[in-house]
């Protein structure tokens, strides 16, 4: 049993009131189980509940100026639907006894409460909290005499922060996108970092993704463009893993070209970590460092010890004035969109447990949830989790089984390891709260699409219990 705090339901229900499979989150990965559900198993019927009023989920919520992919969208949007655009793009251009699970939701406008029934239970929430971002402790805070924002809940428009000082607080993919957005349009706007990290500059337009699709036929170009996409990241993955000193100094030559002469490397460019131990953020045209050069920007890199009135002031002694803080401290990690799950009237523990094949959670029942990667597209995994459950589902329909349960076998052997291959500060703070992988079998985590999409059509079902 599942409660939703509040949901709106799309999609076909079933005249019985017991759906087939009941899918939560109307976000991309939500919407791709939907239509693999309708390609493969049109016979079965299915519900689709969203914790908000409209479709899209992170594109459709996320407000902030600049807001953008930071995967490529030949490989992070639907396989079957092939993407036109460029590559890098913004958000405008993406856009119990008899074994069911009970799902109480209350709708977020009406505040009516509803219950929904299904064999099967497929949670496409994504991995973030909608609804908290992820606390950070910034000295000082409380004491700003001007405006504090985070990112996940922009409601600045272009005249709140014009001929203002912004200060961007982070390092992340967020506030890399958001500075080179505000630059120009503000007095002036400062990234403050804790400590750098890696900025690679890259062209938005894909010239092979053109000309393939101007030259084949769509599913042929699709497919093409995809693959070489993929396989592309992983070099480049792990190229970084292997030649980590190699890979750092290429980023740097790339960085040091493009910053302007008065910048310091060392000191604002030169992360602590090697690269992909977090992700590498992606700079479409190198805009990052153009509002740099430009002067309609600056970077200062150190620890907060006090904010009072309007300035900012670092461990260095550096001063920042500031009429707005941007903190763009990270997202807050929560699987499955925050839902309790309770089986059989017991709650689930998700933190005790492993995950099967990176989308079923050990010892609870016809129950699937889409993961995607760290090390490429997030789609690429929600649809290796989308081409499972529909395998899956056959193969109870074929048998005549009514549930499909994860059960480590000689559990004790198994050796832990983090769900998610990465040491972010938004990763390491969820790790208590996360789901377990191991280091063998199918509890294993997910590390290349390939394989996984291999594993999801034609790899056994060890471990995976029928009744």
């Amino acid at each position: 049993m599942g409660s939703i705090p509040e949901a709106s339901a799309y999609g076909h229900d079933d005249p019985t009131g017991i759906d087939d499979v009941l899918i939560v989150g109307a976000g991309i990965s939500g919407i791709n189980a939907a239509c693999r559900l309708t390609d493969s198993l049109p016979h079965l019927s299915y519900t689709i509940l969203e914790g908000r009023t409209t479709f899209g989920g992170t594109w459709d919520l996320f407000k902030y100026p600049g807001i953008r992919s930071d995967s490529d969208l030949h490989t992070f949007g639907y396989a079957f639907k092939a993407w036109k655009g460029p590559a890098i793009a913004g958000a405008p251009e993406i856009l119990n006894g008899n074994k069911c699970w009970t799902v109480t939701t209350k709708h977020a406008l009406t505040g009516e409460t509803k219950i929904y029934r299904a064999r099967f239970y497929l949670n496409c929430c994504g991995y973030y909290d909608y609804n908290q971002p992820l606390e950070a402790k910034i000295q000082g805070i409380e004491d700003f005499a001007g405006s504090v924002v985070h990112p996940q809940f922009w409601k600045l428009t272009e005249q709140d922060y014009a001929d203002k000082k912004v200060a961007i607080i982070g390092s992340g993919a967020t506030a890399i996108t958001l500075l080179p957005a505000l630059a120009g349009k503000t007095k002036h706007v400062t990234l403050v970092q804790r400590s750098p990290s890696y900025i690679a500059a890259r062209n938005p337009n894909d010239p092979l993704a053109d000309l393939l699709q101007s030259h084949l036929p769509e599913t042929w170009a699709s497919f093409l463009i995809r693959q070489r996409n993929v396989a592309s990241t992983y070099a480049i993955y792990h190229l970084a893993r292997t030649f980590p000193n190699f890979f750092r100094n290429l980023l740097a030559s790339g960085t040091q070209k493009l910053l302007p002469s008065d910048v310091s490397m060392e000191k604002h460019f030169t992360p602590k970590y090697n690269p992909w131990d977090q992700r590498i953020c992606m700079s479409p045209n190198g805009d990052f460092f153009q509002a740099l050069r430009e002067g309609h920007a600056s970077i200062a890199t150190g620890n907060i010890t006090s904010i009072k009135g309007n300035q900012i002031t670092l461990n260095s002694g550096e001063r920042i004035d500031a009429d707005i803080i941007v903190t763009a401290t990270g997202l807050k990690l929560q699987l499955g969109g925050g839902v309790a799950i309770n089986v059989d009237g017991e709650a689930v523990k998700t933190n005790e447990k492993f995950v099967w094949r990176g989308c079923m959670i050990e010892n609870v029942p016809n129950f699937a949830f889409a993961m995607g990667y760290t090390n490429a597209a997030w789609t690429l995994g929600s649809d290796c989790t989308a081409h499972f459950v529909v395998r899956v589902l056959a193969h109870m329909a074929k048998s005549g089984k009514l549930s499909v349960t994860p059960e480590a076998i000689r559990r004790g052997e198994l050796v832990e390891a983090n769900l998610l291959d990465m040491n972010s500060t938004y990763v390491t703070k969820a790790r208590d709260t996360l789901p377990k992988a191991a280091t063998t079998g199918p509890w294993q985590r997910r590390t290349n699409y390939w394989y996984d999409m291999w594993s999801a059509k034609y790899a056994s079902f060890d471990q995976l219990v029928f009744a």
